[in-house]
């Protein structure tokens, strides 16, 4: 990020908190900073900032301007490859609409799908 940023950041919680909050990880409300974080880098780098975060919320950060997404509760079956699904979807529905909240949405439901299949990285679509 320091000579060049793109257009979109994907990290998960984890490696946004271990990379961006180094010595913050023990803060008190940890989402609360996570969030303001978000908007001030999406500002700095004018990049949209999502973060992953499991079976919970998706948070995006564009500008200054902070989104969470909820995801759907699931039994998940299997979580291997949700990252990916994620992505895939996202990214596909990205290149079509160029609608970040919709692409997030889109990334999600692949995720979703993923974790109730057996195998990774098959969606059934039904």
């Amino acid at each position: 990020l320091k000579h060049t940023a793109p257009t979109i950041i994907k990290i998960n919680e984890e490696e946004f908190t271990k990379t961006f909050l180094q010595n913050k990880l023990n803060e008190i409300d940890s989402d609360n900073y996570i969030k303001k974080q978000m908007n001030f880098l999406s500002c700095k780098y004018k990049s949209i900032f999502i973060v992953t975060r499991g079976e919970k919320s998706v948070y995006i950060a564009n500008n200054g301007i902070f989104h969470e997404i909820k995801t759907p509760l699931l039994m998940p079956v299997n979580t291997t490859a949700c990252g990916d699904s994620f992505n895939a979807g996202f990214i596909y529905e990205f290149l079509n609409s160029k609608d970040y909240l919709k692409s997030t949405n889109k990334g999600i439901w692949c995720a979703t799908k993923n974790a109730q299949s057996f195998t990774p990285g098959s969606i059934n679509s039904e």
